[in-house]
């Protein structure tokens, strides 16, 4: 999706624009609920997947091929940031789960004894 767009998305309040950067342009986002995160970098992937689809891919004119990458040797150089951010959200979202059950369980316990 084009950077304009991304960025019409979270101006008209559909979306939170979260990693941005020159060459890759919005590469993490999410809904304004939270509920739902998108990393278009593929962090899940590890080295040797990440060279099968770029070979998959090779000549695709719509696919920009990776920079950075030696397909002879490939390394995995994003493990601990991929590992970072995914505890990261997991940590988020269960703080965020876990206080909104007990702000709703407050709620219950104040209405079922007034």
């Amino acid at each position: 999706m084009p950077d304009e767009a991304m960025e019409e998305a979270s101006e008209s309040g559909r979306l939170k624009l979260l990693a941005y950067g020159p060459e890759a342009g919005y590469s993490i986002f999410s809904t304004t609920d939270d509920r739902f995160i998108a990393h278009t970098g593929h962090p899940e992937y590890n080295a040797t997947r990440l060279a099968e689809e770029a070979k998959r891919d090779h000549g695709n004119p719509e696919v920009p091929a990776p920079v950075n990458f030696d397909f002879n040797n490939p390394l995995n150089r994003w493990r601990s940031h991929r590992n970072i951010f995914f505890a990261q959200w997991v940590s988020y979202c269960y703080l965020k789960i876990s206080t909104h059950d007990m702000a709703v369980g407050k709620n219950l316990i104040a209405s079922n004894t007034a």
